[in-house]
């Protein structure tokens, strides 16, 4: 295998976006609107595709549904699916309004991910390796990360919002393990 610009390993999803809410319904209300979006989501997904645009290499590892596979080679990046035939893949429905947006999400593989990650991401040969899921075994990853950076490779992790996090001992030293961390204010706030 040829040496990637970027490598980005996590959770990917098949999103299906209401926009331009008047709000968010509250319980046992319906709210209506003319603006739909279905596409691939995730900061796999996103990450790769962007990267791509400026010519870079890329290589998504995640489990994936076939529209997201068909997108990403459409986009030349290289695809690892980890995801098998009868696995159900993830669902992401996002409702936004001008201010605001609120998800939920259909697991799918995502429950059996992780297990199937470490090794091609302690393996992974690239100049950047870029995870975007919730780790359940922090002290895990921490040793992953810094296989990468011994071998010179530059990480960084986007965890979304995941209160989880907070009692796994050893989350504090994977934050300081990763080159770069992607998180909004309110994850930061969450953390810290």
């Amino acid at each position: 295998m040829s040496r990637e610009d970027i490598i980005a390993i996590g959770e990917a999803f098949e999103d299906q976006i209401f926009i331009d809410l008047p709000c968010i319904p509250g319980p046992g209300r319906e709210v209506k609107t003319d603006r739909f979006v279905k596409t691939i989501g995730g900061g796999v997904v996103i990450t790769a595709i962007a990267a791509s645009g400026f010519q870079l290499r890329c290589r998504v590892i995640s489990g994936l549904s076939p529209l997201a596979v068909k997108r990403l080679k459409n986009e030349g990046i290289t695809v690892q699916n980890l995801r098998k035939p009868d696995e159900p893949y993830a669902i992401s429905e996002a409702l936004s309004t001008r201010q605001d947006r609120s998800f939920v999400t259909y697991n799918g593989i995502h429950s059996q991910l992780e297990d199937r990650l470490i090794g091609p991401a302690s393996r992974a040969r690239a100049s950047h390796v870029h995870l975007a899921f919730c780790p359940g075994n922090c002290g895990l990853w921490v040793d992953a990360v810094q296989s990468l950076h011994d071998r010179g490779i530059t990480t960084s992790w986007d965890f979304g919002w995941n209160e989880s996090l907070l009692k796994d001992p050893r989350f504090p030293e994977l934050l300081g393990a990763v080159t770069y961390l992607f998180i909004n204010e309110q994850e930061a706030l969450l953390f810290s």
